[in-house]
């Protein structure tokens, strides 16, 4: 049964991974493929925990299967300088002597000195690894360095894999006496594996994954020799390449060996995005593939002209047109992408403006209606008071004004007309009808008192916003109720003749001078 484009795809990352070269290797593959949905993940889980079943009774339990993405290796081209040599097993390095026999004795005899020792090198270590700077220990002998991992430590305490990787680099420079802060060691990614090929993958850029193995016989000549090579480090820093490095005595450092199927070390594995194989989808993404890999003694295959010129004849060659050409179109798609942030960040800024303006406009507008409602509202009430203000006069002529007698002669004059009003009142305690005559001579003419109103106006009150004042000498008649015997006295010393004035903000006889006048008033304006 033929497969479609994707299970094709799946299957070939699962020969890549599983280096399956024979049919019965290629027919399990696939057969464990379809039975796990085409899940290359779960199939290499599977086939690496099978094979770590079968080797458990011949040694040491080992780590768990590697978790990572497989990636597409993708050697096309031959490179003959390229091909690793002999693949080495790490050497072993015997802890106990040649011998067992006097070895209580001369232990005894010798712990003191190892003893001393012990505490001197520690202390000498610590010293180095704290208090010295990293630009010194070049100059130092390479006696008094320290190892790249404490001595013994073959095990090493349970650490995330970014405090893991810190403390890698931080060893490396330790050892080296270099750093990446001078330029004299490479810029390392410091972070997970996987996190490194996501930063490769977002970047666009060439990925430089270094594995290495303290107890290697070439670890020391590879960190020394190579890693702090003047040419390779300002190689890997102009041609902008990420660098992940691990010692595979890590957890981290053990899976990715795994996955990269790396046996022989020190290793250098360029990994980048490439343009997905002809057989795929055309509009499938780019895939994160295994270009080449570097493995073998520092002298040879690993040697810093060796990575250099793989790196500048080979892998850049190969990787940088598509990855410029990636990159321009990442750079279009976020132009695109800001061009359209900015339209519509000036689309909202206007439409926000619009929103203001209207809301603006209609608070104005809102503000003048109800200002033309509170003034009609207060020239209607004035209106209403003026009118009260008549019919009370009327009201007050017919009811409240008193007849003219009396013993006193009263001749009061308004500021409406230069005639004086004549009339003659009986003295008493209360000064009220001096102010009811002011009030009734604003009356106009054709008000006859034959119509004058029964009843005043309801709920009005007369506000009296004039004063009554005699001529010589001039005195202001006091308006009471009770007790005003000495105030007529003051009107019969005046000789009666009086003056009413209107008060300062009154508007008493504005209407009846309008009127005079042939003026329209506003209150009629508004009640039209």
């Amino acid at each position: 049964m033929s497969l479609s484009a994707s299970q094709q795809d799946a299957l070939e990352q699962l020969w890549a991974v599983t280096d399956s070269q024979s049919a019965p290797s290629r027919e399990r593959d696939e057969r464990l493929l379809r039975e796990n949905g085409w899940d290359v993940q779960r199939t290499v889980e599977l086939i690496f925990a099978s094979a770590d079943d079968q080797g458990s009774s011949a040694g040491p339990s080992r780590p768990s299967p590697p978790t990572y993405e497989p990636m597409e290796v993708d050697d096309s081209m031959a490179y003959p300088d390229l091909q690793p040599r002999s693949r080495r097993r790490p050497a072993s390095r015997s802890l106990s002597g040649s011998g067992t026999s006097g070895v209580g004795l001369w232990g005894f005899i010798t712990f003191p000195i190892r003893l001393v020792w012990s505490v001197f090198t520690g202390t000498w270590y610590f010293f180095i690894r704290t208090f010295i700077p990293l630009s010194f220990l070049p100059h130092f002998p390479r006696a008094l360095l320290p190892p790249a991992r404490p001595t013994g430590s073959t095990t090493h305490r349970a650490l995330d894999p970014t405090a893991e990787s810190l403390a890698f680099i931080r060893d490396l420079e330790v050892y080296t006496g270099a750093s990446a802060a001078n330029r004299t060691l490479p810029d390392f990614y410091a972070g997970p594996y996987r996190e490194f090929l996501s930063q490769v993958r977002k970047q666009g850029k060439v990925g430089l994954v270094v594995l290495m193995c303290g107890e290697h016989e070439d670890d020391e000549e590879f960190k020394r020799d190579v890693l702090i090579d003047s040419d390779l480090v300002r190689t890997l820093k102009d041609k902008d390449i990420m660098v992940w490095a691990a010692d595979i005595r890590s957890r981290e450092g053990y899976q990715v060996s795994q996955t990269l199927l790396v046996t022989t070390y020190p290793s250098l594995t360029y990994v980048s995005l490439l343009p997905a194989s002809p057989t795929s989808n055309s509009t499938a993404s780019p895939r994160l593939s295994v270009l080449s890999t570097l493995s073998g003694p520092p002298s040879t295959t690993t040697s810093a002209s060796s990575i250099v010129q793989t790196l500048t004849n080979s892998i850049l060659p190969r990787t940088g047109p598509f990855l410029a050409r990636l990159k321009r179109e990442r750079l279009t798609l976020e132009e695109a992408r800001h061009l359209r942030e900015e339209q519509d960040r000036a689309f909202k800024a206007a439409e926000r403006k619009d929103r203001e303006r209207l809301q603006a406009q209609r608070q104005a507008e809102q503000a003048e209606r109800l200002t033309k409602e509170r003034e009609a509202r207060e020239l209607a009430e004035k209106a209403s008071q003026v009118e009260k203000r008549r019919q009370w006069r009327r009201y007050a002529r017919k009811h409240l004004l008193p007849r003219s007698e009396g013993s006193i002669r009263v001749a009061l004059r308004t500021p409406i007309s230069s005639e004086r009003v004549i009339r003659q009142f009986q003295p008493g305690p209360s000064t009220m009808p001096l102010f009811i005559l002011a009030e009734t001579l604003l009356i106009p003419p054709s008000d006859v008192p034959e119509e004058d109103p029964e009843s005043p106006p309801e709920g009005y009150e007369p506000s009296f916003d004039f004063r009554i004042v005699t001529a010589y000498p001039r005195k202001e008649i006091e308006r009471v109720e009770e007790g005003g015997e000495a105030i007529w006295n003051n009107v019969t010393a005046a000789g009666g003749a009086l003056f009413a004035e209107k008060l300062d903000g009154g508007n008493w006889g504005d209407e009846e001078v309008k009127a005079l006048n042939g003026e329209d008033s506003e209150d009629e304006e508004v009640i039209e």
